[in-house]
C-alpha cells in the first residue's frame, strides 16, 4: 500500500506541523504584547505621573494605587474572560480581550489626571487578563499532549521579551508613545488571530449537556475549590517580585544608600532577560525530569536564595543592584510551569475559567501584598517590610506545591464533574 507523501504535514523538531507552530508564534506574540501592556506602567511611572501634575513625594503612593487599579481589573478580566472561553470559545474571546486592550492603553496615552489614568489601567487590565491563560488552553488541547510542556515553555519565554521591549520603548520613547505602541501592538495581533483555528477538544465538547464555566459549581465544591486556591498560592511570589521589588526601583536604591543612577527600565529588562531564560530552563527541567512539583520547589527554593540576596545583603552599586535583580528574575522561571500546571489540573468545562483566572489571581496578589507593604513601611521600613512580604509568599508558594497533585502533560481530553 502506498502513502501519499505529499499529504503528509511537514514536521519540525519536537513534532511540530507548520499550523501548529503558527498557533505558537500566535499565542507568543499575543503573550509578549500582554508583558508589554502589564510593565510600561511600571516602565513609564515617574514620567507619566510627573506629566499628569503628580509630585515626587507622592509618586510612590499615587503608583501603588494605579497598579492597584490595573490588578483589580486583571481579576475581574480573569474571571470573566476565562467563563466565556468555556462557555463561548477560546478564540472569540481572544478577539474580544485583544480589542479592549489595545483600545485602553491608546486611550491612556491621552490621560490628563489621576483619575483617569487608573481607570485606563483598569480597562487593560481587564482586556490584558484573557490573554495568557485562554491562549494556554487553547494550544495545549490543540497539540499532542507531549509536545504541550515545550510548546508552553515557547509561548512563555518569548512572551516575556514583551517586558523587554516595555523597558526598552519606555526608556527611549515618550511616555504617551510608549503606550500608544502598545495599543497598536494589540490591533495587529488582532488581525493575526483570524488565520488561526479553534480548539478541537473545546470543539468536539461543545455540544454536550454538561454544565462549562460555572463558578458557583466550582466555588461550592471543596475539593474543586482546594485545588483550584493550591494552583493560585503556588505561584504566589511570581509577580509580586517586580510589582514591588523592581518597580520601586528608586525607593528601593535609595534605602540601600546607593547614590549612583539606577534606570527603573534597566532593572525590568535584566529581571526579565534573566526570568525568560530561567523559564525555558525550568521547561526543559520539567521535560526532563518527567513532573511538575519537582521544579517547583528548586525554583522556590532559589526564590528563599534570591530574596535574602536582594534584601538581606544591601548592593552598594548600581551593577551590584542589578545582579540582585537578575538573580530575582531568574527565581521566578517557573511561570510558564505555573500556569501549565493550572491547565492541566481541571476538565475542558472549566479549564479556561481556571487557567484565565489564576495568573491574573496571583498578578492581582499585589493589591493584599502592597497593601500590608505599605502599612509595614513606617514602623518596619522599607527593607524589612519587603522582607517580611516576600519570605511570607514563598513560604505560602511552598506550602501549596507540596499539596498538589502532580499531573504532568496528562490527557486533557475529558471534562470535570463537581462534587462537594
Amino acid at each position: 500500500m502506498e502513502t501519499n507523501i505529499a499529504s503528509q504535514p511537514t514536521r519540525t523538531p519536537y513534532g511540530f506541523t507548520g499550523k501548529q507552530l503558527l498557533m505558537l508564534v500566535v499565542a507568543a506574540l499575543g503573550y509578549f504584547v500582554d508583558v508589554y501592556d502589564l510593565l510600561i506602567f511600571g516602565a513609564e511611572r515617574v514620567e507619566s505621573l510627573t506629566a499628569i501634575g503628580v509630585p515626587k513625594e507622592n509618586m510612590k503612593d499615587v503608583g501603588i494605587m494605579i497598579l492597584n487599579y490595573q490588578m483589580a481589573g486583571l481579576i475581574i478580566g480573569g474571571f470573566l474572560f476565562g467563563i466565556l472561553a468555556d462557555k463561548l470559545g477560546r478564540l472569540k474571546v481572544l478577539f474580544v480581550s485583544i480589542l479592549l486592550y489595545s483600545l485602553a492603553n491608546i486611550g491612556n496615552a491621552f490621560v490628563t489626571d489621576i483619575t483617569q489614568f487608573a481607570i485606563a489601567r483598569f480597562f487593560a487590565g481587564v482586556g490584558l487578563a484573557g490573554e495568557l491563560g485562554v491562549a494556554l488552553s487553547w494550544i495545549s488541547e490543540s497539540l499532542d499532549r507531549r509536545q504541550r510542556t515545550v510548546a508552553t515553555m515557547m509561548v512563555s519565554a518569548i512572551g516575556l521579551f514583551g517586558g523587554i521591549t516595555a523597558a526598552f520603548v519606555g526608556a527611549k520613547c515618550h511616555w504617551q508613545t510608549s503606550y500608544i505602541v502598545g495599543g497598536v501592538l494589540g490591533l495587529i495581533l488582532l488581525v493575526l488571530r483570524i488565520s488561526v483555528k479553534e480548539s478541537k477538544i473545546f470543539i468536539k465538547n461543545k455540544f454536550k449537556d454538561i454544565k462549562r464555566g460555572d463558578l458557583i459549581e466550582l466555588f461550592a465544591s471543596r475539593k474543586q475549590m482546594y485545588k483550584y486556591l493550591l494552583c493560585i498560592f503556588a505561584g504566589a511570589p511570581a509577580v509580586v517580585f517586580i510589582n514591588l521589588y523592581i518597580t520601586l526601583t528608586p525607593e528601593f536604591t535609595q534605602a540601600f544608600g546607593i547614590t549612583e543612577n539606577v534606570s527603573v527600565n534597566n532593572a525590568i529588562m535584566i529581571y526579565l532577560i534573566t526570568l525568560a531564560i530561567s523559564d525555558i530552563l525550568c521547561g526543559l527541567l520539567s521535560k526532563l525530569m518527567q513532573k511538575r512539583k519537582a521544579p517547583l520547589l528548586i525554583y522556590a527554593i532559589l526564590q528563599i536564595i534570591a530574596t535574602s540576596f536582594f534584601l538581606l545583603i544591601p548592593p552598594q552599586t548600581a551593577q551590584g543592584y542589578y545582579y540582585r535583580c537578575m538573580f530575582l528574575g531568574f527565581s521566578v522561571g517557573y511561570w510558564g510551569i505555573i500556569v501549565t500546571n493550572s491547565v492541566e489540573q481541571f476538565g475542558t468545562n472549566i479549564r479556561a475559567t481556571v487557567a484565565t483566572s489564576t495568573p491574573n489571581l496571583i498578578r492581582g496578589l499585589t493589591i493584599p501584598a502592597s497593601l500590608v507593604f505599605k502599612s509595614l513601611i513606617p514602623a518596619q521600613g522599607l527593607i524589612a517590610s519587603a522582607a517580611i512580604i516576600g519570605f511570607t509568599l514563598i513560604g505560602i508558594s511552598i506550602i501549596s506545591i507540596l499539596l498538589l497533585k502532580d499531573k504532568f502533560e496528562n490527557n486533557l481530553n475529558y471534562t470535570e464533574v463537581f462534587e462537594d
